[in-house]
This record gives structure tokens, C-alpha cells and sequence, in this order.
């Protein structure tokens, strides 16, 4: 390959090279394919197929167990090729808080981290190539939600304060009670 700047041959080689192309600053392209013109001092990487880097780079984000952050959302966003609209309705959310997560201004919440991956999981087929992948997410998942005991067995506690419409409705129940049972208008 000839240097674009100084005309130079330059040598074929294999380096770290980080793939920030992908848009994430963790990934790294380990002993890749490269051209250096050492005239210039320029580097030039074969790019991997961005599609096949993209499944790959996914499965990798899914297996982290730490909640995606910007740069993580907006990257599984685009492997998935959805516009924010498309993705901010499956993850029932508004597509300001999409963008919101996508931009690092509003942190994602666990729920949503937990629908992210596993659509990311199904869109990009990642079950028959990657075994044990969609354990490793429900386990995540279970970390952050344990099961020691089921909904039905938490107790539920309303105050009277809670409930803006109480005292209205105790008032009419209380009426409305009284019309129906036979003693209400005492003994006759």
C-alpha cells in the first residue's frame, strides 16, 4: 500500500489497534492487520466487516455486568439498525429519555438495561452462536433482583394520605351504604 500523504510504501504489519470506528473507546482490534508509513507516522488498520465486528463487539457488551452507559445504548441501537423512535417504543420509554441515555445526561435503569440486552439478544441472533449467553443475562438480572420472596408475599401498605380521592369516596360509600341497608333509617 502506497501512504496517501507522502507517497511512501508502507509495510504491512500487525498492531493493537483501538477500534474507535464502532463508536465505543474499549474495543480494541488485538495483533490486527496494519499498514504504517513510518515516513509519516500514519496508521492505517484493515477494518473488520462492521456488521460481523458489530455482533461480536454485542455479545461482549452483554456479557458486562455493569449497566450500559451512553456510548453502550447508542451502540446497540445502531448493531440493531433501529432509528431512537423504533427502540424508545420497545423499551416503552419517550424518545427524549433515549436520547437522554444515549448522550450520558440520565443514567439507564436497571429494567430497561435488562429489555436493552435482551433484544439486542434476539435481534442480532446472538442465542446460536453464543451458549450460555441468555443464563449470564438472567443471572444479571436475578443479581439485581433477587428472589428471596414473591410479590405475593411482600405486603402492600395505602395510607389514607395517599389517595387524593379518599376522603370523598368514604363519604359517598358511607351514603350510598346507608341507602341500601335496611336499618338505616333506624327502627320503624
Amino acid at each position: 500500500m502506497i501512504c496517501p500523504t507522502c507517497y511512501n510504501d508502507m509495510p504491512r504489519t500487525k498492531r493493537h489497534y483501538q477500534y474507535r470506528e464502532c463508536g465505543l473507546n474499549n474495543v480494541f482490534l488485538d495483533n490486527w492487520p496494519t499498514f504504517i508509513c513510518h515516513a509519516c507516522n500514519v496508521e492505517f488498520p484493515v477494518l473488520p466487516d462492521s456488521s460481523e465486528a458489530a455482533v461480536i463487539i454485542a455479545e461482549q457488551l452483554l456479557r458486562q455486568p455493569n449497566r450500559f452507559d451512553g456510548a453502550a445504548v447508542l451502540f446497540c441501537r445502531k448493531a440493531m439498525a433501529m432509528d431512537s423512535r423504533e427502540l424508545a417504543e420497545i423499551l416503552g420509554v419517550d424518545k427524549v429519555k433515549l436520547h437522554q441515555w444515549e448522550n450520558n445526561h440520565l443514567r439507564i435503569d436497571d429494567l430497561s438495561d435488562f429489555r436493552l440486552r435482551f433484544e439486542v439478544f434476539e435481534r442480532l441472533d446472538l442465542s446460536s452462536s453464543y451458549s450460555g449467553l441468555k443464563e449470564e443475562i438472567m443471572a444479571m438480572f436475578r443479581r439485581l433482583y433477587p428472589e428471596t420472596t414473591s410479590i405475593g408475599d411482600q405486603k402492600i401498605f395505602i395510607s389514607p394520605e395517599q389517595l387524593s380521592s379518599f376522603s370523598v369516596s368514604v363519604k359517598q360509600s358511607a351514603i350510598s351504604s346507608a341507602r341500601r341497608h335496611p336499618l338505616a333509617d333506624g327502627p320503624e
